[in-house]
Parts: structure tokens; sequence; C-alpha cells
């Protein structure tokens, strides 16, 4: 899992576990703040992301090989 978004609850006493989001807006929104977007940007380097790091096979494999290639 290269992203992950964790939100909690406080009451002013206990913390609360809340709702973990994989893909925010389900991947189809727009950052429309530069500043957010580059600090997102600049830390998430996809040539590092388990997905291109793990060996594939197959047409998996001839994908990831594109993506890197375009990276």
């Amino acid at each position: 899992m290269d992203y992950a978004r964790f939100d909690f609850m406080w009451n002013g006493t206990s913390l609360y576990g809340g709702e973990i989001t994989i893909y925010p807006a389900a991947g189809e929104s727009e950052i429309k703040n530069r500043g957010v977007h580059a600090t997102i940007i600049n830390g998430w380097d996809l040539k590092c992301s388990h997905f291109l790091r793990t060996p594939h096979s197959g047409a998996v494999r001839i994908y990831t090989d594109a993506l890197r290639r375009l990276l």
C-alpha cells in the first residue's frame, strides 16, 4: 500500500479510530490547491511503490516495465 489516510476522532477524553481511506474520493477528485498537490506529489515517488518494486510475470510484468520506462 503506497498511500493511506487514517481519520481519528477525539472527544476530549478518548481517541477513536475512524475511516481509513486508500483512495480519497475514489481517486476521481482533482486537488485544486497547488501547494497541497505539490506536497503530496513530492512525498510519493511512484518508482518506490510496492507494486513497482515487486517482481511480476506475464501481462503485469509488461505493464510494470512500460510504466518504469515512462517514469
